[in-house]
């Protein structure tokens, strides 16, 4: 069990910005067991008092696709069936919600070393197509957890012939960050695709767009010269290069000026 205050927890765990806690209502008829991946779990939602949506639903941990199922996918991993359990969330200290949760029912509980390695690609590319998805329409923070999650999967599952799909995947969570402006952390999982597929054009790109807006602008050219090396049309990477050449010109301009200034005291 856990503290807080005054309060004793039966758990607790931060995900993202939030700490949720739970408190046991009612005790499932066996003892801990981790909830597996890919699990279709269905759950009841009452005594809502913020955050949560009331009623009954279906979900499949590891699937989830906003913040709401984030937190109830944290929740479910520490449940089993016939458990129900007071939820509250906390912001900076202060509560945003609770609600009671039963956990009705499971299927497919299968940990993910007893799945086979085609089960698990097949489950990826479902993630990183639904991640493709809320992508395209703006939602790049619930994307990024996804395509986090299908590489999460490959890596805890082994599988074999995987170094392209990996990387492809650090290259479209670095998209994510780069969107959210994260520019530190889009440039890491760059650098990650890139130690996984050294060619590949987009985290080359996505490498240089985030080293110009970290002012590492030898960084940004030397990707940029590899990826024009192989795509001398890539309009995207012209562009970016022109504005590179601009910025450096800039920089060079301003250090000549500061030192005039210094010289001239």
């Amino acid at each position: 069990m856990t503290a807080t205050g005054d309060q004793q927890n039966d758990w607790e765990c931060w995900t993202e910005n939030l700490r949720v806690t739970k408190n046991f209502l009612v005790k499932g008829p066996w003892a801990d067991c981790p909830m597996p991946q890919g699990a279709e779990c269905q759950l009841e939602i009452s005594d809502v008092q913020g955050f949560f949506s009331e009623g009954r639903l279906t979900i499949i941990t590891g699937e989830a696709d906003c913040q709401e199922h984030r937190v109830l996918d944290r929740v479910l991993i520490t449940m089993v069936p016939g458990e129900k359990s007071e939820v509250k969330i906390f912001k900076d200290g202060v509560e945003q919600g609770k609600a009671t949760i039963e956990l009705l029912d499971m299927k497919n509980a299968e940990p993910i070393y007893a799945w086979q390695e085609e089960q698990i690609q097949e489950v990826v590319r479902k993630l990183k197509d639904n991640a493709v998805t809320l992508f395209k329409v703006k939602r790049t923070e619930d994307a990024f957890h996804i395509f986090s999650k299908a590489h999460s999967l490959l890596v805890i599952g082994e599988v074999k012939d995987s170094t392209d799909l990996k990387a492809t995947l650090c290259s479209n969570m670095a998209a994510c960050q780069l969107q959210q402006k994260n520019f530190s952390h889009a440039k890491n999982l760059s650098l990650m695709a890139l130690e996984l597929s050294p060619d590949m054009p987009k985290a080359l790109y996505r490498l240089a767009c985030s080293s110009v807006e970290l002012k590492e602008y030898n960084t940004a050219e030397s990707s940029l010269k590899v990826l024009l090396k192989d795509d001398p049309n890539n309009k995207d990477a012209i562009k970016l290069l022109c504005r590179l050449k601009e910025l450096t010109q800039d920089s060079d301009t301003n250090y000549k000026n500061m030192v005039q200034r210094m010289f001239s005291l």
